[in-house]
């Protein structure tokens, strides 16, 4: 079986709400953890990741979320924000707040679907650009976003818990 037979990406809604929380909690942990006090991951996980502002953002139509499966198994996610919804008001642009995928399905090129995903969906909306944030302490990332032609055009502020951290931003048009 060829392996982009066994990917599939669904746009996440209210069902999902339980299942996108827990990929969620588990990828950003394994992301960041190790970098960054218990303390400030149990409050950044507890003010991003709860119920209520999941099911909030699962019903606003300039936050999408979608979830990528490998095989039967979810393996990450995706959020995008159009319009207001952005950090940082770029015109013609989605915003990629999030992409992440779990380790052990890391290197399987899932990273780049979701880019694609992305790209479709700037297309749908007649978007010209894509751009994101990503922490400047995470090189592989940066790398990731650079050889898929992003590049750097500025920095903001990242809030984990009580830690002010910085954000590199990076855009590609489309």
């Amino acid at each position: 079986m060829k392996e982009s037979a066994q990917i599939q990406i669904i746009r996440a809604g209210q069902e999902q709400l339980s299942l996108l929380k827990n990929i969620s909690v588990q990828t950003f942990s394994e992301s960041f953890a190790n970098a960054n006090t218990m303390e400030d991951m149990d409050l950044y996980l507890k003010d991003t990741f709860n119920d209520a502002l999941l099911e909030k953002e699962l019903k606003d139509h300039e936050t999408l979320y979608y979830l990528i499966f490998f095989g039967s198994e979810a393996a990450g996610y995706l959020k995008l924000n159009l319009g207001e919804n952005q950090k940082e008001s770029l015109k013609e642009a989605v915003e990629i707040e999030r992409i992440y995928i779990l380790r052990e399905f890391q290197n399987k090129n899932l990273g780049l679907h979701l880019l694609e995903k992305t790209y479709a969906v700037a297309q749908e909306n007649n978007l010209k650009q894509v751009w994101l944030g990503v922490w400047e302490h995470n090189p592989g990332a940066i790398r990731f976003y650079k050889r898929n032609d992003f590049v750097e055009f500025g920095q903001h502020p990242f809030i984990l818990g009580t830690d002010k951290q910085t954000d590199i931003l990076m855009k590609r048009y489309l």
